[in-house]
């Protein structure tokens, strides 16, 4: 039968997978509910930012923008609503900060990305951010050029699968962008602005 969560061959007779568990078990933060419309299975618990707000001794950490669309089902759009909102107040623009770099927090349920190269060109996974104790990582989806990461457009919550011949991962949820992947984006625009101008080059010249 199939994890009820992230829809994997599951080999026990349990509703969801020993990976799936775990992250459960080390994330309280994040527990299975009933999907929104358009949601998947693996949601943040509904009141993770006021209790995240509580604990930091403030309790209007967040403004009401970002828990209206966390509590909402889209946790994504709560972490760009948040970015936009860092304020000029010192403390509680690094307080807040510290909340958009736990990206667990931010988990929105998802399916695997399609991965797929033809001569070193297409898309692929790299990197291994943010581990847990529970096995799970934080893994960066690249447009690739020549097997090298250009374009980061999407990272996810995984756990390693059970994959022979290659490395295989299960998807659990989509995160954002690890700090610092999207200042490396403008690396990656260079990079294809570059190969795109040689390749011109090189078919004028010929």
């Amino acid at each position: 039968m199939k994890c009820a969560l992230c829809g994997h061959e599951n080999p026990s007779t349990a509703r969801v997978c020993g990976a799936c568990t775990a992250v459960l078990r080390a994330a309280p933060d994040v527990a299975p509910g009933v999907p929104a419309p358009g949601q998947g299975r693996f949601l943040p618990a509904r009141d993770t930012l006021r209790r995240r707000a509580e604990a930091q001794g403030d309790p209007e950490l967040f403004p009401p923008s970002v828990l209206q669309l966390y509590e909402g089902g889209d946790p994504l759009g709560a972490h760009r609503e948040l970015r936009r909102r860092l304020g000029d107040d010192a403390v509680r623009r690094s307080a807040r900060t510290a909340q958009l770099d736990d990206l667990r927090l931010w988990a929105r349920a998802t399916t695997a990305p399609s991965m797929f190269t033809l001569n070193g060109v297409g898309t692929s996974c790299y990197g291994r951010h943010q581990p847990g104790p529970d096995g799970t990582y934080v893994l960066v989806y690249y447009f690739v050029l020549l097997f090298l990461p250009i374009w980061a457009s999407g990272a996810y919550l995984v756990a390693d699968g059970k994959g022979s011949f290659r490395r295989s991962w299960y998807f659990l949820a989509e995160v954002p962008l690890p700090p610092g992947t999207q200042q490396r984006r403008y690396w990656g625009l260079l990079a294809i602005g570059a190969a795109f101008v040689l390749l011109l080059v090189g078919s004028m010249v010929g």
